[in-house]
């Protein structure tokens, strides 16, 4: 006949399985900013540089990977890589952010409030053809969700007891 495991038995187990699921927390969240970072390596660094007559500030981001673009094979492979990097820091996110308060929250809807904005404002100057609040007005508009996620990923890895299996109430108070 088996005997129960004694108090201190389970509370050592507790805390090496918080002690695991902090580093599986962290490896998903740090996946945001990397995600972010190769986005803009990949299109802004890289390919458009390769580009002759592409111009960042006039030309919307989505030309990269336009059908005839010299960029776009790379690109397509390099946002294979951008997918699998924001859906782990997705499952991160989804794991730590069950006490989003304060400043965080209101950070979030400001980057929100202007990725649409910019978004909407290159999206309407695209028939009008390259001109500068289409290049730049996109570039803010992915620039604001970029950024988003590296201050989120960072935010919820620095925030003890965030998505805490344990029983306990994470708290993010930005």
């Amino acid at each position: 006949m088996r005997t129960p495991p004694s108090r201190r038995q389970v509370t050592t187990a507790r805390i090496a399985g918080s002690a695991r699921w902090d580093v599986v927390r962290k490896a998903l969240l740090a996946a945001g900013p990397l995600s972010s970072a190769l986005y803009v390596i990949a299109t802004d660094v890289v390919r458009a540089a390769r580009w002759d007559h592409y111009h960042r500030t006039q030309r919307m981001v989505s030309d990269l990977f336009a059908i005839g673009s010299p960029a776009r094979p790379v690109l397509n492979d390099l946002m294979k890589a951008y997918t699998a990097l924001t859906v782990a820091f997705g499952a991160g996110v989804w794991a730590a952010a069950a006490g989003l308060h304060g400043r965080l929250r209101g950070y979030c809807i400001a980057s929100l409030i202007t990725s649409v904005a910019m978004g909407t404002g290159a999206f309407a100057a695209a028939p009008h053809g390259p001109s500068l609040v289409l290049g730049v007005g996109e570039r803010i508009s992915i620039g604001a969700f970029l950024l988003w996620a590296a201050v989120l990923a960072v935010a919820l890895w620095r925030s003890p007891g965030a998505g805490n299996r344990s029983g306990g109430t994470p708290h993010v108070t930005g």
